[in-house]
């Protein structure tokens, strides 16, 4: 994982601040991988997993329990549903 570049954020309450971004990284949640390009969080908060990802991983928001899980049309931990329109 190296520095790609860097990009200006806009928070909220309409502040700028330039991040960091690295790439390529791992992500792998429930044995299922992809890489993408990383933001840098601030310190001290948890790290954050965006649409992009999300969607890669066929991975769904479960909020009334609030976690996440395997797409139902694609239970197998290890492979993603992948639409090719």
């Amino acid at each position: 994982m190296s520095l790609t570049r860097t990009a200006q954020t806009r928070f909220a309450d309409g502040k700028l601040h330039n991040r960091n971004i690295y790439g390529p990284v791992k992500v792998k949640v429930f044995k299922r991988t992809m890489q993408a390009e990383a933001l840098e969080g601030a310190p001290g908060m948890p790290a954050l997993l965006g649409q992009i990802p999300l969607e890669a991983l066929d991975l769904l928001i479960d909020s009334k329990n609030q976690c996440l899980i395997l797409n139902p049309l694609s239970p197998d931990p290890e492979m993603a549903l992948v639409d090719v329109f």
